[in-house]
């Protein structure tokens, strides 16, 4: 106003005319209304932005999309998106369902299938998939690993429970349980008991050897090399004619072996007694 000399009172006179052809009142509180449907605010900076013009901020340049929770999508969702239009993920569920299924990823490690399974069933919740399914079948599969193992321990079959126990680990690295032993002490105790009976002289006699194998086989029910050494000692007993030594270790192998071996002892028991009667 001083620039181009227009007194105070022209000016507000000017102003007052412009005002009310425009049918605006300065007498009262003006109502301004923001409309926020279809703006985007910008996570970075909290501007906000049009939907339908931007991918990135107008202010900071970020991105204003989002990525799938869903460890196997993770794709780019738009800002204004409630579900993904990949994996159909809810995304205000996203982070939960991510979470459930890295628990049931801990848990499959540990071992842990009872809550491997409860973490999969409040995911399948969210949404059901593959990815489910996939860690529902390795949860039975070291389930049954599991019961293999205790199973075999609980008969002191070490050379089966070794086997089982090393196809567990690899399913479920951490797996450790009460009640059965780990990997390292079946294979440090089945090593010690090898070097033992290693160590039995071969100018020992053959009956005594057998006998010393056959006290292995009360802790170590499956151990092919006693069996096969009493097998051997039953053999030179039949060549010596001396059946009834050769009868009495066979019974006692058959007593001891696991259940899966009886029908085989039994059988070459049947085929020594055979034997034992042509030779008579």
């Amino acid at each position: 106003m001083e620039d181009f000399g227009f007194p105070i009172a022209v000016v507000s006179d000017c102003i007052s005319a412009r005002a009310d052809e425009k049918g605006i009142c300065f007498d009262r509180p003006v109502t301004i209304q923001v409309q926020l449907q279809g703006q985007i605010q910008c996570r970075i900076c909290l501007a906000w932005n049009e939907a339908r013009y931007y991918k990135s901020c107008r202010n900071c340049g970020s991105f204003l999309g989002r990525k799938c929770h869903n460890p196997a999508c993770r794709s780019a969702v738009p800002a204004d998106a409630k579900v993904c239009p990949k994996c159909r993920l809810r995304l205000t569920q996203g982070r939960r369902y991510a979470c459930l299924l890295e628990l049931a990823d801990t848990m499959l490690f540990l071992g842990n299938v009872a809550d491997t399974r409860q973490a999969c069933y409040l995911a399948h919740q969210i949404l059901p998939g593959p990815e489910l399914e996939s860690r529902l079948a390795r949860a039975r599969l070291i389930q049954r690993l599991i019961e293999q193992t205790r199973d075999c321990a609980a008969r002191k079959a070490w050379s089966k429970a070794l086997e089982t126990i090393r196809q567990l680990h690899e399913f479920a690295p951490h797996f450790r349980c009460p009640g059965i032993p780990s990997l390292a002490e079946i294979q440090r105790y089945v090593e010690a008991a090898r070097e033992k009976m290693n160590a039995i002289p071969p100018s020992q006699d053959p009956v005594k050897a057998a006998k010393i194998c056959l006290g292995y086989l009360l802790h170590w029910t499956d151990c092919e090399e006693a069996i096969e050494r009493i097998k051997s000692v039953c053999r030179l007993l039949e060549d010596q004619q001396k059946h009834s030594l050769a009868r009495q270790l066979a019974q006692k192998l058959v007593e001891l072996r696991p259940v899966e071996n009886h029908r085989e002892a039994q059988e070459n028991h049947r085929s020594n007694g055979v034997s034992s009667g042509i030779r008579h």
